[in-house]
């Protein structure tokens, strides 16, 4: 090698080129021969070099971001590198020694950090330093559901409301919207026991960030509702009789509307009702909410009367005003359907006399005598034609 003639051989520039490249030394003075060292080999190290540059990130809060890079050279070391403050400085991640960086479970105090990489190998170890790249942070959607009503009969429609984001998507309905119907039941397995239903939503904002919430409904099993007698009967009934007939519904908190023969007794809620003679039929009570969709009609109570060819005066004795009642046999539509109610006193004069129509088995003909004397009176029915039904005795006292 031209000029090296020093006991110490310097290259400069190496080049890749030179890798392997062996040298040795001959050594000569006065005395021969000349001595020859032995063969140095120099092992040419290339620099690490970023060959792909770590990219910008953006994920949802909650989530993982990672950062990679590729290096060129022999045994690149890496240390990544983060800026909190907006690039001014950067400090070492401790163990982040990889191409991939992995920020786990990001938090939105995290978006805006910036890193890079430090590439270097043990023998030049003078690192070669990324591009910076960002990291983006975006918050979860604040997903809020609301139910129209939190408890209902059950099938009965419940409306669900989501706000927060700009799609939803429902569990365990499959349904989609920010406002979608619902029909919350029982348990099959428990159909007399109240059931809590839950219904999740997930709402996903314009950044593909998705958070869920949950909305829950009661569904309450239909009412029981049953028809009872609990005063007298309902086979047999005589004027001056009565029935008495309750409603009781499970669980409470229904109004209740009767009907008779199917049709609604108007204006009529309370939960007994008392039945006459002249009111016989076949009654049902229905159990209706406001909703409309928890109404339930219970069973069905038949009352009947009992054919008797009696003249009924009740009270008796009484104040003046009483009730003559004898069973009507005209059913023909051309026949004529009326009763006339004639009163005598006890020297046989007429007090009292009115003509009444009848429609059924037993009418309820009322008479008003409280202005005459106490005493004893007869009455005398007659039908339609005039032919006496029946006499009978009413006692008025004072």
């Amino acid at each position: 090698i031209a000029g090296a003639t020093n006991a110490t051989f310097t290259l400069s520039n190496i080049a890749t080129t030179q890798n392997g490249y062996q040298y040795h030394v001959v050594v000569s003075g006065t005395c021969a021969p000349a001595a020859t060292s032995n063969a140095a080999t120099l092992n040419v190290v290339a620099p690490t070099t970023v060959s792909a540059q770590p990219s910008n990130t953006s994920v949802c809060s909650g989530s993982n971001a990672s950062f990679n890079v590729s290096a060129t050279g022999t045994g690149a070391i890496y240390q990544w590198q983060v800026s909190t403050n907006g690039g001014a400085s950067f400090t070492n991640i401790s163990g982040a020694n990889a191409a991939t960086y992995n920020v786990n479970n990001t938090t939105t105090t995290q978006s805006g950090n910036i890193y890079h990489v430090l590439v270097s190998n043990a023998t030049c170890t003078s690192p070669a330093t990324s591009n910076n790249a960002n990291l983006t942070v975006f918050a979860l959607p604040n997903i809020t559901a609301n139910a129209n009503e939190t408890r209902v009969c059950t099938g009965s429609p419940v409306t669900l409301t989501a706000s927060g984001a700009n799609t939803y998507s429902w569990a365990p309905v499959g349904l989609t919207g920010a406002a979608v119907v619902v029909n919350p039941t029982v348990n099959p397995a428990s159909p007399s026991l109240p059931n809590l239903v839950t219904y999740t939503v997930t709402g996903t904002d314009n950044n593909s960030c998705s958070s869920s919430t949950t909305v829950s409904v009661t569904a309450d099993p239909l009412p029981v509702v049953t028809l009872s007698v609990i005063r007298g009967s309902v086979t047999g009934l005589l004027p001056g009789r009565t029935v008495t007939l309750k409603a009781t519904v499970t669980p409470s908190g229904f109004n209740f509307v009767w009907r008779k023969n199917g049709v609604v007794i108007p204006g009529y809620s309370a939960d007994t009702l008392v039945v006459s003679v002249d009111q016989i039929g076949s009654y049902t009570v229905e159990a209706v909410n406001a909703s409309g969709f928890c109404n339930r009609i219970s069973n069905e109570l038949n009352v009947s009367d009992s054919i008797t060819g009696t003249l009924f005066i009740y009270p008796n004795p009484n104040n003046g005003n009483f009730t003559v009642s004898f069973y009507n046999t005209i059913r023909n539509l051309n026949q004529i359907k009326k009763q006339t109610v004639t009163v005598f006193d006890s020297k046989g004069a007429r007090v009292f006399t009115k003509t009444y129509d009848v429609s059924q088995g037993y009418n309820l003909l009322h008479v008003d005598l409280k202005n005459v004397q106490s005493g004893l009176y007869i009455v005398c029915l007659r039908d339609g034609y005039g032919n006496q039904l029946g006499v009978g005795k009413a006692f008025i006292r004072p």
